[in-house]
């Protein structure tokens, strides 16, 4: 028996699972049990292969069924004649988490802004989308705010932090992000913090003329 599993498009989205020689333990049908170790069994989807031209038995693993990365199992189980189903041999795959870097702009206090950039984003299977969660330090509950950052020309992705989107709080503010891979898997990581603080005030009242005619407020 031999029993082989790949990523043939090299994108993580769908291995190829290709059974042979499973006649000889007389299967009449094969179906493939798999899960990924993350969270145990809780995302266990079936997938029934079908025999070709070449005799072996062949089905299509979709990792959006179960969005996790990490290590996977399959166990092939082969129906028999009588119709009762045997485990013949569990086989184990992997799918990689992808990585990013961030990086928080200085707060503009005229503004109330400060950027967030995800940016050398590493994913076989590509972005479908990211998303930062921000909060200030003091109150994560009553403050977090979800941005959606728009993606970049060079690729990277950005959103705008405002602090109207948080009470106007002043203090530490941090961030994580999450992104979203083509194949369904998520990943999240601390993005860092940023320090928040008001504006100086500065006011001046002068004789610009000299004349103390006319006083100019700024």
């Amino acid at each position: 028996t031999s029993i082989e599993i790949g990523d043939k498009a090299g994108t993580q989205r769908t291995y190829h699972y290709s059974a042979r020689n499973l006649g000889i333990l007389g299967a009449k049908g094969v179906s493939v049990a798999v899960w990924g170790a993350q969270d145990g069994q809780n995302d266990l989807r079936w997938y029934t292969a079908k025999q070709g031209a070449s005799g072996a038995w062949e089905a299509d693993i979709s990792i959006r069924n179960h969005r996790e990365a990490g290590e996977y199992y399959a166990d092939t189980y082969i129906t028999l004649m009588n119709g009762s189903q045997m485990c013949v041999q569990t086989k184990k795959f992997s799918v990689s988490y992808p990585t990013v870097q961030t990086t928080i702009g200085a707060y503009d206090a005229d503004s109330g802004t400060f950027e967030l950039v995800a940016h050398d984003i590493a994913s076989p299977s590509g972005v479908e989308s990211v998303r930062f969660p921000v909060w200030e330090a003091s109150d994560q509950d009553g403050t977090i705010h979800w941005y959606d950052a728009d993606r970049q020309a060079d690729g990277s992705y950005r959103a705008v932090v405002s602090i109207s989107n948080h009470q106007y709080r002043m203090g530490t503010y941090r961030a994580h992000v999450y992104v979203t891979c083509g194949n369904g898997v998520e990943y999240n990581t601390n993005a860092g913090d940023n320090e928040v603080a008001a504006a100086r005030t500065s006011i001046e009242i002068g004789d610009k003329a000299g004349t103390q005619r006319t006083y100019h407020y700024s």
